[in-house]
């Protein structure tokens, strides 16, 4: 005999979650709930669609993350000693500008970039350069003494730059000399009297000292060298 009753409807069969979970970590911050959805295998009119909300990443560890930064602009070339230098060698360095810094679950590679770098690492080369030529000096007498050249005066210059690295080393002198002009003769000894002979002649013939000319001493030396001279040509001819 068989039975008039109807059957209950088997049960509705789904497929997978959409979207899945494909999370592999938890990232940093909030994290909303993913919402899914599963459709029927069949008969959608009677097994509508199921939806829910899940936390796909509660479970799963933190994330990595990389650093993320810019770098600041290279600062100056420093020599050894902290000066500013433009060849020859030297360091200069940078810092970065954190957006991400390094910290927990953050991977960065800023440690194994440039902090610092060489820089003007090109050989140093300069020539020589001398400073300008000093003031001439006063002329040494107010007049030149009978008989002799007339006094010099002199002006100087010093090197400002030493020649380095091959360069052009300073050509010329350091001193030079010139005739004190306009300068006449001396219309007597009187006029540079006062001077041993060091200081009229210099020791080289030339007359390099100033004068004080208010003493007679050199005058009378004069005269009796002179005395001296005339006693000796007298007795040499009177030996003839």
């Amino acid at each position: 005999m068989g039975g008039g009753g109807s059957k209950d409807p088997p049960p509705c069969e789904y497929g997978d979650w959409d979207p899945l979970c494909t999370a592999s970590c938890k990232p940093e911050g909030h994290n909303p709930p993913l919402e899914q959805t599963q459709e029927a295998k069949e008969d959608p009119e009677r097994c509508k669609p199921q939806t829910r909300k899940q936390d796909c990443t509660r479970d799963l560890p933190d994330c990595e993350y990389d650093c993320e930064y810019t770098w600041e602009e290279w600062g100056e070339c420093l020599g050894t000693d902290g000066l500013r230098v433009d060849c020859g060698g030297g360091k200069r360095s940078r810092k970065p500008i954190w957006k991400r810094k390094p910290g927990k679950n953050t991977v960065c590679d800023v440690e194994n970039r440039a902090y610092t770098e060489q820089c003007t690492t090109e050989r140093c080369v300069s020539d020589c350069l001398w400073s300008g030529w000093g003031d001439w000096q006063e002329c040494p007498l107010p007049c030149t003494p009978q008989g002799q050249t007339p006094p010099k005066q002199i002006r100087s210059r010093s090197v400002k730059t030493e020649a380095r690295g091959g360069g052009k080393e300073c050509e010329g002198k350091d001193v030079e000399e010139r005739t004190c002009t306009p300068i006449k003769v001396c219309e007597n000894t009187r006029q540079f009297a006062g001077m041993g002979e060091e200081d009229v002649y210099g020791g080289g013939g030339q007359m390099t000292a100033a004068a004080h000319v208010t003493q007679p001493g050199f005058a009378l030396l004069l005269a009796i060298m002179l005395l001296v001279l005339i006693f000796h040509f007298a007795a040499a001819k009177m030996r003839k």
